[in-house]
């Protein structure tokens, strides 16, 4: 056994008083914690999951996904775009060449 381990199980009270000290130290470090060590970040991409239930893929594909794409193709800085169609649901994926704030209203009608 290590000196460590038996002054561990000697002093228990000493055990305990660590542990504590470092669950205070701990807390009280995440509470001071400036927020420039926690930035904010944004990433160049959005997804538009669309749910279309009972539908085959081709019919996801040709009422759902081409008129989202159509929609997020006119959007200034867009670098690329990917659909994936499947029974039920579509999933588009678009990416931005720049970070933007987008405002999207768009209703599809069936």
């Amino acid at each position: 056994m290590s000196w460590l381990t038996k002054i561990a199980l000697k002093k228990r009270w000493l055990t305990f008083l660590i542990v504590i000290l470092v669950t205070g130290a701990s807390i009280w470090a995440t509470v001071n914690m400036k927020m420039e060590l926690i930035p904010d970040i944004e990433f160049g991409a959005t997804s538009v999951v669309a749910v279309y239930p009972q539908a085959k893929a081709t019919d996801v594909m040709n009422k759902v996904a081409i008129p989202i794409e159509d929609a997020i193709a006119d959007i200034d800085g867009l670098r690329s775009l990917a659909s994936t169609c499947t029974e039920g649901s579509s999933f588009t994926f678009a990416f931005f060449s720049n970070i933007c704030t987008l405002s999207i209203d768009y209703e599809l009608k069936f």
